[in-house]
């Protein structure tokens, strides 16, 4: 008989490890006095939420209005930078550098040819003038 409450306990294991196995979700609920609360996963918020028949009411939790408009602010400021990079990337993309191709190329080569001729062909100060 005093065997008994081993083997259930030992029943019972299996099940505990399924419980710690369930995949979690976006919002876990834990319960609260006189409530809940939510736990967002994803952003962090917490609602206590409390049972007022015939309805449920949410507030937020630990919120601090300095600390969420500096958020914001700072979410203003990262959306406005992201604007600007984006404009300056449309501007670039828009006005794109053209690399010369093969005859702009070929033209240069032979204005270069020409000059080399000139200077080896023709030297400065060959009749005897000073350059």
């Amino acid at each position: 008989m005093r065997a008994m409450p081993l083997v259930v306990a030992l029943c019972m294991l299996p099940l505990a490890a399924v419980a710690d196995d369930a995949p979690v979700g976006r919002y876990q609920i834990s319960p609260a006095i006189d409530g809940y609360v939510r736990l967002d996963t994803a952003t962090g918020a917490m609602l206590y939420c409390r049972n007022f028949d015939p309805t449920l009411r949410c507030e937020e939790v630990g919120v601090d209005t300095t600390e969420k408009a500096a958020t914001e602010a700072e979410m203003d400021d990262l959306r406005n930078r992201l604007a600007t990079m984006e404009r300056k990337v449309a501007i670039l993309e828009r006005d794109q550098i053209r690399l010369p191709d093969q005859k702009d190329l070929d033209r240069t080569l032979d204005t270069m040819e020409k000059w080399m001729r000139r200077f080896l062909d023709d030297p400065p100060g060959k009749d005897g003038t000073a350059l």
